[in-house]
């Protein structure tokens, strides 16, 4: 949700942000995220301490992220709800803009679940709200801050993403880690991950296991499966783009002209290529 006009900015009195945050963080969007960690520090039962003796799931919590996240020694996180929160926070807010989403990262991988309620999700979805809400460049799936930003394009690579077939998923995640990474994304491995992800499906779909994506689409239209021939087509378009000496081998040579919108481009046209291939099947196999 777009934030609403103050009455300042719509009187012309308080500047209007219309620039997408990519390379930097206004105080206001810093400001939200934190707010959504408060928040759900609030809503995460056993967060905090629920009696006189007991510290809470925060203890646990600043273990891993001082050890893991920080690389701090374990023993020197406070020794007091109270302490903790005021160190993640002032770290939180004395850090670099890019060290923002770090932080976001690590504290989404280890946030405490009790019950498997989906706490982390919730949290997800609180900063994204934020994210969209001033204008950052960037949103979260899967917990990786990733450049892409468009609800339904976001929609696509996460039903890609979340589904039975795990060798698929773990292709489109590896994409969106590749495209996210710092300081300079991995474009060529990005692309290829997305082509291997429909790859993979293809596979499963046609039950041939290590054919190439060419000899999977060709197996399909033999069977008479369900694809239509545009798409068959475009599918057989982008494997090739993949392979052209103008894209992926070319890249290997250190003289790639690949743009991250590329990878953007394919990582969401493979995931909505993931989920038409997964349409075509039978709900019970």
């Amino acid at each position: 949700m777009t934030r609403r006009l103050t009455f300042g900015q719509r009187q012309g009195l308080r500047p209007v942000s219309k620039t997408i945050q990519t390379d930097q963080m206004t105080d206001e969007l810093r400001i939200g995220l934190w707010n959504a960690i408060f928040f759900e520090m609030k809503d995460t039962y056993g967060f905090f301490a629920n009696g006189p003796f007991e510290i809470g799931m925060i203890q646990s919590f600043a273990n891993d992220m001082w050890a893991n996240s920080f690389g701090l020694p374990v023993d020197r996180v406070p020794n007091s709800p109270e302490r903790i929160y005021d160190a993640l926070r002032d770290r939180f807010f004395d850090c670099e803009w890019w060290q923002v989403y770090e932080f976001l990262e690590d504290a989404l991988l280890y946030w405490p679940d009790p019950g498997r309620i989906g706490y982390a999700r919730v949290l997800q979805e609180r900063l994204n709200s934020s994210l969209e809400r001033e204008l950052s460049g960037f949103r979260f799936i899967n917990g990786v801050a990733s450049p892409i930003t468009s609800a339904e394009e976001i929609g696509s690579i996460e039903d890609a993403l979340h589904d039975r077939f795990s060798g698929v998923s773990v292709h489109i995640d590896k994409a969106i880690r590749h495209l996210s990474s710092k300081p300079q994304p991995d474009l060529q491995n990005s692309i290829k991950e997305s082509i291997s992800a429909v790859e993979a499906m293809a596979q499963i779909v046609t039950k041939k296991r290590g054919a190439t994506l060419p000899d999977a689409l060709e197996s399909m239209k033999r069977s008479g499966l369900p694809i239509h021939a545009a798409l068959r087509q475009g599918l057989e378009k982008l494997y090739a783009y993949t392979s052209d000496a103008e894209g992926i081998r070319h890249a290997l040579m250190g003289e790639s002209t690949l743009t991250v919108a590329d990878a953007r481009f394919m990582l969401v046209a493979c995931s909505a290529f993931v989920n038409y291939l997964k349409g075509t099947m039978n709900p019970a196999e």
